[in-house]
């Protein structure tokens, strides 16, 4: 990593690596929570879409007939892979050098490129981050709350006894 980060420097780009005053690297949980706004938490905060509820843009001209249009069929981030899979048309591989790989866990997104109104395909995800818990099923979300971000070590909880709360999201995205 050192000589990278020499190498970078020896072609007098090292200033354009590391942000501005432009930038907000780093910035404190009432203000990370206060740009999430309407979502009730932050990032790490997945079990209420903390960080994960994100607008995704997809272009591939030569493949995408519909234009500018947008999509609300429910996906999670594994889902993006056997999109790329399926487009390219290669099949998921099972083994790599030998050896037997997970299989693939996320659903394609393709069959939206060009069908706004397309039933969406995940109708179930599990979120986890730090104990914070949250389950979606078919437009509804439940969640549960361990602890809160700004603290550096919530107290001990028993994960299988913690209060639940439950969103239908299809009707109220942020969790309100």
């Amino acid at each position: 990593m050192g000589r990278v980060v020499d190498a970078i420097d020896e072609m007098g780009e090292l200033d354009n690596t590391l942000g501005s005053a432009k930038h907000y690297n780093h910035f404190p949980a009432g203000w990370a929570w206060a740009m999430y706004t309407p979502f009730q938490w932050t990032k790490q905060i997945a079990s209420h879409f903390g960080g994960t509820r994100n607008g995704m843009a997809i272009s591939w001209p030569k493949g995408i007939q519909a234009r500018g249009e947008v999509r609300d069929q429910f996906h999670h981030v594994i889902d993006v892979y056997p999109a790329i899979l399926e487009i390219v048309g290669v099949e998921t591989p099972v083994q790599l050098n030998g050896i037997a790989l997970k299989p693939v866990e996320g659903i394609s997104m393709a069959y939206s490129f060009d069908d706004a109104k397309a039933e969406g395909r995940r109708t179930t995800q599990y979120f986890e981050m730090l104990g914070n818990q949250g389950i979606y099923h078919d437009g509804w979300m439940a969640s549960a709350l361990r602890g809160v971000p700004w603290v550096s070590e919530n107290p001990p909880a028993n994960l299988l006894e913690m209060p639940w709360e439950l969103y239908h999201v299809e009707e109220g995205f942020s969790q309100a």
